[in-house]
């Protein structure tokens, strides 16, 4: 075929398969694609690894243009049983540029798993996609624990729309980070466990939750657009959220003092909780101060020193009670310690120990 054309576009298309016969389906695919495209002059049919390939001799800059393009591989393999991706590269003008086509249809569909809408990727059906392809490499390692204890406190307190912002930030951070589909899965399995097993540990009536949660992370692998997956997990903690707040408290700061003393080993600051109760933490804390009497760091304080007292009665380390109410530096809870109870830690428990033993 003469391949001196004026202008040149490549479209990759990636056939999803369910059978077991991959080969035999993507040659049938190619088959019926070739007489088509044969047919109608469109290009020419090639193959690259497990992709499909047109070189089209055409330029397909539109939107609605890309949508008929769309539709037409649709009726052409609309007796196969299976879903394709496609994209398309940029428009060249010599034979020489096709691979640039190539290489921007290469990465787009890479990247399909991010795409809002199911059609031809290209630079103006998927901005999004182009974003990750272009956006600046980020050196930091991506890190799903923050999100994870987020979400965790924003479930536990029933921050509905904190879960939803939440989750909305995690999917644009993860987009920034241009995670692979199995490394998005992976993290959001891990993020949902973490999630999960916390929130087991501070509400038995969770446990069913807890062991359903083992079925439906595992169907989280089945998602083919990170838009679906996410709306699927929002679903799920959103309807987890509903619950605890049938069973919590009824005002503001009476969910941040339950959170406190069933979260007082955590690292609990304000400016989280804040964010999770989407307030101004300078108002949150002021609102806090006027209902209970005590900044929210003294209120902290004292649960975990009142917590501390009774590990160091039974006999604890001093070490081992700062770790275990959340304080990272025995120094530090040495001084709390003896700030509010006028002894130290190591005196307490011998002077504890000796009553006890009269």
């Amino acid at each position: 075929m003469d391949l001196v054309w004026k202008q040149y576009q490549v479209l990759l298309l990636l056939i999803q398969f369910d059978s077991e016969h991959q080969v035999d389906v993507l040659s049938k695919a190619r088959q019926t694609l070739e007489e088509w495209a044969e047919e109608n002059e469109w290009g020419v049919v090639f193959m690259r690894d497990l992709q499909i390939g047109l070189l089209l001799r055409g330029n397909y800059p539109s939107i609605t243009q890309l949508a008929r393009l769309y539709e037409e591989i649709s009726n052409v393999w609309k007796d196969q049983n299976f879903k394709f991706y496609a994209a398309i590269g940029r428009t060249v003008y010599r034979f020489v540029d096709i691979h640039r086509s190539y290489e921007d249809a290469f990465e787009l569909l890479k990247r399909k798993f991010f795409a809002q809408t199911r059609c031809i990727l290209s630079r103006e059906t998927a901005p999004e996609l182009v974003d990750m392809i272009e956006g600046e490499t980020l050196e930091e390692a991506f890190d799903i624990d923050i999100y994870a204890e987020k979400l965790y406190y924003a479930i536990d307190v029933a921050s509905k729309e904190s879960i939803h912002n939440l989750l909305g930030q995690l999917l644009l951070e993860m987009m920034r980070f241009d995670l692979s589909e199995h490394d998005v899965k992976t993290a959001c399995m891990q993020m949902i466990h973490s999630i999960m097993n916390r929130l087991v540990q501070q509400h038995e009536d969770l446990r069913t939750e807890h062991q359903e949660a083992a079925c439906w992370i595992v169907n989280l692998y089945h998602y083919d657009s990170i838009h679906q997956l996410f709306a699927a997990i929002e679903e799920r903690l959103l309807e987890i959220a509903g619950r605890l707040d049938a069973m919590g408290s009824d005002t503001l700061v009476k969910r941040m003092i339950d959170l406190i003393h069933r979260n007082y080993h955590e690292n609990l600051k304000l400016e989280s909780l804040a964010e999770v109760f989407n307030y101004n933490s300078a108002y949150l804390g002021k609102m806090f101060k006027n209902q209970t009497g005590e900044y929210f760091n003294t209120y902290l304080d004292k649960v975990r020193i009142e917590k501390a007292k009774q590990l160091l009665e039974e006999g604890l380390r001093v070490y081992q009670v700062a770790e275990r109410v959340g304080y990272t530096n025995v120094d530090y809870f040495h001084s709390k310690f003896k700030r509010y109870t006028g002894t130290a830690p190591s005196a307490y428990r011998q002077n504890k120990q000796k009553s006890s033993n009269q």
